[in-house]
């Protein structure tokens, strides 16, 4: 046998399997890829958002802001703007600022702002949040929903629903929330409430055909139907509030069988998420159940 070596005038580089570099994974900015105003073929949704100096929970409004960095040098700034006029940057003087490094994950920061103390510095008016991001040298303005602000009265809140949540861990299409328990607040123009009661038992037929109750319980079923929200509101309730770690709705609504305050409730089905043509707004029709299953009668036999 011959054997013949020839010599290997392509040699493979091993240098790229040899080295090894810890990067920060960097995510783009997502960006309209239309140049369009929505103002030209439906008017924005203004939501209300109330103050009042009694100090009273139930009649003063948070809402709240929260950003991450991709790498360590990126800026974020919350800018607060009345009627289209910039008014100023977001502090602890607007209520819950939380600076990078002050959560649990030291890429984000956030700020839980207090309308009360808006409207005790700037007063009644239409305002909006531009958060000013500069990322890996691009610079990108993200733009909130309108708010109303004007002073609680119970005609004004008339007709509304406040939504409050409290999130941890990882929404794997969204935010990463472990950690933090973040707290979020929204108050939609809409109606929660149509308690339905359900009746569910566990028995058995005794000898003389008389059925024993051993477990009987009665669960509600709750319906929350939104007005017109901004798609940024009802994606919110959708893709993330409904996955909350706690859920609590306040019913403002003054006509109404019954009218519930802080219920804490757990997400059992999304009846509606309608969308139309030629409008960027949409409405939704969710279910709820209590989340404490108490109202409960066993008999221990």
């Amino acid at each position: 046998m011959i054997t013949t070596t020839f010599s290997n005038t392509r040699p493979a580089s091993m240098g790229l399997m040899a080295v090894k570099q810890e990067t920060t994974m960097v995510k783009p900015l997502e960006e309209s890829f239309i140049d369009y105003c929505r103002c030209l073929c439906a008017c924005p949704v203004v939501l209300r958002v109330f103050a009042h100096d009694s100090g009273n929970e139930f009649k003063n409004d948070k809402t709240a802001f929260l950003q991450r960095k991709t790498i360590a040098t990126d800026t974020v700034v919350f800018k607060l703007y009345k009627d289209g006029v910039f008014l100023d940057n977001l502090d602890s003087t607007y209520g819950d600022f939380y600076d990078f490094g002050d959560l649990a994950d030291p890429y984000l920061n956030g700020c839980l702002l207090h309308w009360d103390e808006v409207y005790d510095l700037h007063g009644y008016g239409v305002y909006q949040i531009i958060t000013s991001l500069t990322s890996i040298g691009t610079a990108i303005d993200i733009e909130s929903d309108y708010f109303e602000l004007c002073e609680y009265t119970d005609d004004r809140a008339d007709g509304t629903v406040r939504i409050e949540t409290y999130q941890n861990g990882y929404i794997l299409s969204g935010t990463d929330y472990t950690g933090l328990n973040w707290y979020q607040q929204h108050r939609l123009p809409g109606w929660f409430g149509d308690k339905k009661p359900t009746f569910e038992t566990d028995n058995y037929l005794k000898g003389d055909r008389e059925i024993s109750q051993i477990q009987d319980s009665i669960r509600n079923v709750y319906t929350l139907e939104t007005e017109l929200l901004p798609e940024s509101l009802l994606n919110w309730i959708t893709y993330d509030g409904l996955l909350s770690n706690r859920i609590l709705i306040t019913d403002y609504n003054l006509c109404t069988f019954e009218r519930y305050q802080k219920l804490e409730v757990y997400p059992e089905s999304i009846d509606d998420f309608s969308t139309f043509r030629r409008t960027p707004n949409g409405l939704g029709r969710f279910k709820f159940t209590d989340k404490k299953q108490n109202i409960l009668k066993r008999n221990f036999i």
